[in-house]
């Protein structure tokens, strides 16, 4: 819905890499910049597709491996329910041969 410059774009990422802050620079309608600008509309129009809601465990987040293994499942989770989502609308919304490409690769539950 936002146009992203390329202006200083390296300086731009090394900050996201170094310090961890991220200086987004998008303009909207009419070259306006963000967030002063409203969001350009796209001639084609936007759909919203939304899936089923994804239930997390409750794991102690200061048990490290259980922690990581339960955000590695819901992360797999989220991707397999992506895809499916994106699989059951793309003819609906005027993509009926188009692929999407997730990495890392979803894992089939």
């Amino acid at each position: 819905m936002y146009g992203v410059s390329k202006v200083l774009f390296r300086a731009r990422m090394w900050l996201c890499d170094v310090l961890h802050v991220a200086i987004p620079v998008a303009w909207g309608r009419y070259g306006i910049p963000f967030p002063l600008g409203l969001p350009r509309k796209p001639p084609q129009g936007m759909n919203l597709c939304v899936g089923a809601p994804i239930i997390a465990s409750n794991v102690d987040p200061k048990d490290k491996a259980a922690f990581a293994a339960a955000v590695d499942d819901l992360h797999g989770r989220y991707l397999v329910a992506l895809r499916t989502l994106f699989d059951q609308n793309k003819e609906q919304c005027g993509y009926p041969h188009a692929e999407i490409e997730l990495l890392p690769e979803a894992k089939e539950k």
